[in-house]
């Protein structure tokens, strides 16, 4: 017995079931990490470009020639002993935490801590600032690398997302979702003995 429309009716069977395929790996979802870590440091040994030790500004220089202005605290102590040409240790450390916020947690916190003192008996000083802020989650893309949020006073921003930990926390995001975001960020500068 021959059934008229069986041929007519395979492709549809077959986009149907490719279909079900494709909706079956849609739903399965990779897990979603509870938070997302990462650390970046940036810094090295710079060249003393200019220094005004009575203004305390210094341009430091780095190895490809970028340049970087800094202002030296008073804590620091007399800038008599450092001159054009001297060299700096440089060191920016970046970490930042993001993770879902728990009911009524604090939206927002500030901290910054100074350090000043001495190296191998030279100035130093390391400066510190922790905040936490918590933002509600606008749009995630479907890939996890744009993240579009709002501020607790209302400035939309869209954050393009690099490292893959971090983008599969963000692909775990749905709109309306509040998270936390604590960084630290760490910046020191120490002279070295200059011969």
């Amino acid at each position: 017995m021959t059934i008229p429309f069986l041929p007519r009716l395979r492709p549809a069977l077959l986009a149907l079931s490719a279909t079900a395929v494709l909706l079956a790996a849609c739903g399965r979802r990779e897990p979603v990490p509870a938070e997302a870590r990462v650390q970046s440091a940036l810094g090295g040994v710079m060249t003393v470009e200019v220094i005004d030790p009575d203004t305390r500004q210094a341009v430091l220089v780095d190895d490809e020639g970028s340049r970087i202005g800094v202002t030296v605290d008073p804590e620091v102590g007399p800038l008599d002993a450092v001159h054009p040409g001297d060299l700096v240790q440089m060191l920016i450390v970046d970490s930042t935490v993001v993770r879902l916020a728990r009911p009524g947690e604090a939206a927002q916190a500030a901290m910054g801590v100074s350090v000043v003192g001495l190296r191998d008996n030279l100035p130093a000083r390391s400066d510190v600032l922790a905040t936490r802020r918590t933002v509600e989650v606008v749009s995630v893309s479907r890939l996890g690398d744009t993240v579009r949020y709002r501020e607790a006073d209302g400035a939309l921003h869209t954050i393009t997302v690099v490292d893959a930990q971090h983008r599969a926390f963000a692909r775990g995001l749905r709109p309306g979702a509040r998270v936390v975001v604590d960084s630290v960020v760490r910046v020191t500068i120490s002279t070295i003995a200059n011969d």
